[in-house]
């Protein structure tokens, strides 16, 4: 061990020295401690807490606290502006649609905002009562003062139309009438009167 006691030294500076080389040995990770990634999760409420997080929940998952921590100072940079509250929706893990008054058709009131909230998360994310309680807490915890805005709970629905068909083979006859005038000049009826005869021929043809 190294250390830099004079040969003088008494037995008890001796006995501090060691104990203070022993504390020395361990590992203080305070690197580790303050990055959202590798945090210990039983420590992250207090880096958390370190970096200014306003809100902080504990049925939130893992992943949505690190990630809380993780966008905490890049929010705090910009807060009071439609990017703060679209990085602080994208936390969520749901489907957001966030539209400005001017982005309406047809346009809104000069500035307000438009919130549009699926019912089916992504990822496996729940729509619960709270769930929706957060994203509305940090709609007013981001967004501007002076700003107003409506919040929609939407339902986005897919489908299919089958379609299918059959072909068979069809056989049409076309019939065509013709009309002859035949003259019966010499031909003596019963009656003994002679008079043009009409007939009407049939053809029968296949398509």
């Amino acid at each position: 061990m190294n250390e830099l006691l004079p040969p003088n030294s008494t037995t008890h500076e001796r006995n501090l020295a060691t104990v203070a080389a022993r504390l020395g040995d361990i590992a203080v990770p305070l690197r580790d401690l303050t990055n959202p990634d590798t945090c210990p999760l039983a420590i992250l409420p207090w880096l958390a807490w370190h970096l200014g997080a306003d809100r902080w929940q504990d049925y939130w998952s893992e992943a949505e606290k690190r990630d809380r921590v993780r966008r905490t100072i890049p929010i705090a940079k910009k807060k009071g502006t439609v990017g703060a509250v679209r990085a602080a929706l994208a936390a969520f893990g749901v489907d957001l649609i966030l539209r400005e008054w001017w982005e309406l058709t047809p346009p809104g009131t000069p500035g307000t905002f438009d919130v549009v909230l699926t019912v089916h998360g992504r990822e496996g994310t729940r729509i619960t009562a709270d769930l929706v309680r957060d994203v509305l807490e940090e709609i007013d915890r981001t967004k501007r003062l002076s700003a107003h805005y409506t919040f929609t709970q939407g339902v986005t629905v897919t489908g299919t139309q089958p379609v299918a068909g059959a072909i068979r083979p069809a056989l049409y006859r076309r019939l065509c009438l013709t009309e002859a005038t035949f003259s019966m000049h010499g031909i003596q009826s019963l009656a003994g009167v002679s008079r043009p005869a009409v007939y009407r021929r049939l053809l029968i043809s296949d398509i």
